[in-house]
């Protein structure tokens, strides 16, 4: 299963003077939220509706990790991209962002087609976060997302019942599902991810 970014968005956010660099502002990240839903609906068949109260409390609430945690963007700036929007996704499925409702025919195929009739909601807000992070990396110099798809594709529902028991793994399989070790205990600890820890002991 290809990854579920939006390569498009990714490219232009990226390139945007206000892009990922600045998505930790609400008056920037609300647009970049809108703009994806809007592909998303383009390219699924899924009638998206966006709560955005419950959009601006997740989204104030992971603005408080994004500041708590800025002292480890200078350790290594790419595993906290990784952190970040791993926690990221945890505030977006929790508190249950949009609801979706397939009015026409689904646009995907194949195995996306299946899970997005399995969890529509999951997989558009797992595909919002990927974008997102594809964009941060993209700012970074960095290659596109190590995608493992077999493994996604194998864990697709493990995920899905994992997250919904417990909103704090969804940043652990991120980490799973693009390449990095996951921190299964204490995964909303920054310092405890060995991309961090590697660093510190190199220094």
């Amino acid at each position: 299963m290809k990854c579920p970014v939006n390569t498009a968005l990714a490219q232009r956010w990226q390139t945007d003077a206000e892009g990922a660099r600045a998505v930790h502002r609400w008056a920037r990240f609300l647009p970049m939220f809108q703009e994806h839903a809007q592909a998303w609906t383009e390219a699924t068949g899924q009638k998206v509706t966006v709560n955005e109260v419950a959009l601006g409390r997740a989204f104030f609430e992971w603005q408080r990790v994004v500041e708590q945690s800025d002292e480890f963007a200078l350790v290594n700036p790419l595993d906290h991209a990784h952190y970040v929007c791993g926690r990221l996704l945890r505030y977006l499925l929790r508190d249950r962002i949009y609801q979706s409702s397939a009015d026409v025919a689904l646009a995907a195929s194949g195995d996306e087609k299946l899970m997005v009739q399995q969890w529509a909601e999951g997989y558009g807000l797992l595909s919002f976060v990927c974008t997102l992070l594809q964009s941060w990396r993209y700012s970074m110099g960095e290659s596109e997302l190590p995608w493992q798809e077999a493994l996604f594709e194998r864990h697709w529902k493990s995920f899905r019942e994992n997250v919904t028991e417990d909103a704090d793994r969804a940043g652990p399989f991120l980490d799973f599902f693009t390449g990095l070790e996951p921190v299964w205990e204490f995964p909303t600890t920054p310092a405890r991810r060995p991309g961090m820890q590697s660093k510190v002991r190199r220094h």
